[in-house]
């Protein structure tokens, strides 16, 4: 009984699509935009102290501290008229590009897609769009 359980289980698996999920990145492209606005926040630290009373009414001392790291950013409107914003936090050379540019400044925007692609024995079932990748930014 059990050589035949494992052979049942085995041909489900044979019968049964294997389907597979990667991203893929489209050709690059290149558009104009300009530069609406650049954006900088300097990094931060501070520290301070909390004082409460726990459950049991025992005074609780925690000392707190934060680091905030410095943040470039830039806002872009691509030739289309849509805008999107290259900052610190997601993109590499969101500073370098913030390092070059001014407000109304002309650039040209290289980027490519990103596409969510499911496959199914080798075969393409489906390609949902993701996002944009940027992958440079140049003053004109």
């Amino acid at each position: 009984m059990k050589k035949f359980t494992a052979f049942v289980f085995a041909v489900c698996l044979l019968l049964t699509a294997c389907e597979e999920e990667k991203y893929v990145a489209g050709p690059t492209k290149t558009e104009s935009g300009t530069i609406v606005q650049t954006v900088f926040a300097p990094d931060r630290h501070g520290s301070d102290v909390n004082v409460g009373i726990t459950f049991k009414g025992d005074l609780a001392i925690t000392p707190v501290s934060v680091n905030l790291p410095a943040k470039w950013a830039v806002v872009i409107e691509c030739q289309h008229g849509g805008k999107f914003i290259l900052d610190s936090e997601r993109h590499e050379i969101a500073k370098g590009v913030w390092q070059k540019v001014n407000a109304g400044d002309k650039v040209s925007i290289q980027y490519r897609e990103i596409y969510k692609v499911v496959t199914e024995d080798d075969k393409e079932k489906s390609r949902t769009f993701e996002k944009y990748e940027t992958l440079a930014v140049t003053k004109l």
